[in-house]
């Protein structure tokens, strides 16, 4: 009689319990082998009906196991929609257990919110991967371009040299344009002995001509390189601060991917924790 009277007064409390957990939540109430009481949620259908035994490794059967209350999730692939249950024991005066009584609530939102955030941590270890993959190639090419602009720094200094021996061989040019230029006088003195002197002494005008236009074509197109390695050394140079910049950027980035990354596994924990304080 005790027993019957203890869960009759848990049987009277389940509307107001409704009231209190709301319409979405499962209500159930049993003795020691079958349920006596079954609420259905408006989000929650366990097809259990008033009489059905307690079938052994369930929620319900583990809290009368064990004697404690029982805390259980589940996913969608049960009854359509994750929920968790949680089982307590009834016990009469003497605290014998007479039934149990449980409550099954849905969690789609809390399920939703994990695997949301599960996505997010596996699009933030792949956008990770990606980052970490880009921040090695921005130190590459910032090195890369370092040694290039090295290796055209060399080119300028190797191109002004060459001013110096351009001057020499201008310099020689016009000695010997000048020594022609003797050659010829003194081979006019000599007369008609002086003649093969002097067709000597007129090549070695027309060579230093030569040489001397040759010098000027060349010191043309020196100058014209030099231009275009002046180009090309300030394009590596504006090349070589994009790249430190994506650098930095790169680590500035992962650095935000970590912190992100350590979020996501907060809002995991918060979610497994919403679960169990339902």
């Amino acid at each position: 009689m005790e027993k019957s009277e203890h869960l009759g007064r848990v049987i009277s409390m389940v509307p107001l319990l409704r009231d209190v957990m709301g319409e979405e939540c499962a209500i159930t109430v049993s003795d020691t082998e079958k349920f006596v009481v079954y609420s259905p949620g408006t989000e929650l259908e366990h097809n259990i009906k008033v009489g059905d035994p307690i079938r052994p490794g369930t929620v319900t059967h583990r809290c009368l196991n064990s004697g404690v209350r029982v805390v259980a999730t589940a996913g969608n692939e049960l009854y359509g929609t994750p929920y968790m249950g949680k089982v307590s024991c009834v016990r009469d005066s003497s605290n014998n257990i007479v039934g149990t009584l449980g409550f099954w609530l849905p969690i789609t939102l809390v399920e939703k919110i994990k695997s949301l955030t599960e996505n997010m941590g596996t699009a933030l270890s792949e956008v990770s991967t990606y980052t970490t993959n880009l921040s090695a190639s921005a130190e590459e090419l910032s090195s890369t371009v370092q040694t290039i602009n090295s290796n055209t720094q060399i080119m300028l200094e190797d191109v002004k040299n060459t001013d110096g021996i351009l001057q020499l061989i201008n310099e020689v040019s016009s000695q010997t344009h000048l020594l022609g230029l003797n050659a010829a006088i003194e081979a006019a003195r000599a007369g008609d002995q002086g003649r093969g002197f002097n067709v000597v002494a007129e090549e070695i005008r027309k060579l230093a001509s030569r040489t001397n236009t040759s010098v000027k074509d060349i010191k043309e197109i020196i100058g014209v390189t030099k231009g275009h390695i002046e180009d090309m050394a300030s394009q590596i140079t504006e090349i070589s601060a994009v790249s430190e910049e994506q650098a930095a950027f790169s680590q500035n980035l992962m650095t935000f991917i970590s912190k992100l990354e350590g979020i996501s596994e907060e809002m995991l924990e918060f979610a497994d924790e919403l679960v169990k304080n339902q």
